[in-house]
């Protein structure tokens, strides 16, 4: 299995959990006629749906145990032209510095050079100290490198083993 069917698997098991949960608590609580079996107003009992859910929430843990072993496997890629080991879990992680770092850049790129502010009655001007065309190109080329990041985890996430076997009687 790789990592982009794991995440999809993992979603799938969460998603019987709440149903599960649901018909549980359905299950738990019933308005009969007094006389009537209570037992004849559901398809099961409470207990088998928790037994059910705890066997789902053990191959959940299972699961999410492998891939997170999955996301930290090192691999060799080249970054900026330079050769390294690295792993999913530090490419999503440096995706994300790199993405704010680009918001940084972005939004202080659209900065007026000058701005009067006034409080308490007080003028002050607000000046930038930077160049404005210089922080539009770095915010242009930090997106570009996250772009090429994101890509890059797309492509191992249809690449990347997860050391899991699916029970048959999972779902």
């Amino acid at each position: 299995m790789k990592l982009n069917e794991a995440k999809t698997l993992i979603s799938r098991m969460s998603k019987r959990i709440n149903d599960l949960s649901h018909q549980r608590m359905i299950s738990s609580l019933v308005e009969i006629a007094p006389g009537e079996n209570p037992m004849e107003y559901i398809a099961e009992k409470p207990e088998d749906i928790s037994q059910k859910m705890l066997f789902i929430y053990d191959e959940r843990r299972k699961l999410r145990d492998a891939f997170r072993e999955a996301n930290n496997k090192k691999f060799p890629i080249q970054i900026n032209g330079e050769e390294k080991e690295t792993s999913i879990s530090e490419l999503i992680d440096l995706a994300k510095d790199v993405r704010l770092e680009a918001y940084y850049f972005n939004t202080y790129s659209k900065k007026l050079p000058k701005t009067r502010l006034t409080q308490a009655k007080q003028e002050t001007i607000q000046v930038i100290t930077f160049d404005r065309n210089d922080y539009a190109a770095k915010s242009e080329q930090l997106e570009s490198f996250a772009e090429n990041i994101s890509n890059l985890i797309d492509h191992y996430d249809s690449v990347i083993d997860v050391d899991y076997t699916v029970p048959d009687n999972l779902f």
